[in-house]
């Protein structure tokens, strides 16, 4: 999926070195919400082990994986997961995070926009959830522009990578009949 310089596509083995780096860049943030990804990608090594476990999950699809290319900068700049799907409903949650210098610009709403189409169409999607910090404004933000709704506030739902159990906000949008 193509929008202004910017590409939309499962994670490849190519992505080793960029996806490396992106998650280097971003790693203070990437460790508190995501603290799987930042254990599993400490060194090139252990991310192209992370990007082969992900691809498997792909093809098995139990989780998938996207990244949001910068044609321009040929650079990684953000990242889009569908997990814990639950192909009986048929059903997902998103998460998603983008480089700290490419905030604010409409990038990740457009990705998660396409993204959400490509699950409604293309893979049969019935509803779509996101789980959100209350403290991550942007994230909200970003789910409320691609009008996913503001289904209520669960205490204690997650460790983050500094031990914080948080609360999370629980947005979900459904497939339009």
């Amino acid at each position: 999926m193509v929008f202004d310089n910017y590409q939309l596509r499962s994670i490849s083995l190519e992505d080793i070195d960029d996806y490396f780096l992106f998650i280097e860049n971003n790693r203070p943030r990437i460790a508190i919400y995501f603290p799987k990804t930042n254990d599993a990608t400490k060194d090139l090594l252990s991310t192209e082990k992370h990007i082969q476990d992900r691809i498997i999950l792909a093809e098995k699809r139990e989780f998938l994986t996207y990244v949001i290319y910068d044609s321009t900068a040929k650079l990684i700049i953000g990242a889009i997961f569908l997990m814990r799907i639950d192909w009986t409903i048929p059903k997902g949650e998103l998460g998603f995070f983008l480089d700290a210098r490419c905030e604010k610009k409409g990038i990740m709403s457009k990705s998660l926009s396409l993204f959400c189409e490509m699950c409604f169409k293309d893979l049969g999607f019935n509803r779509i959830f996101m789980r959100i910090a209350e403290a991550n404004l942007s994230s909200r933000h970003v789910a409320e522009k691609n009008n996913f709704l503001f289904e209520g506030l669960i205490k204690n739902d997650f460790k983050t990578g500094n031990g914080e159990l948080i609360d999370l906000m629980y947005f979900a949008k459904t497939k339009l009949k």
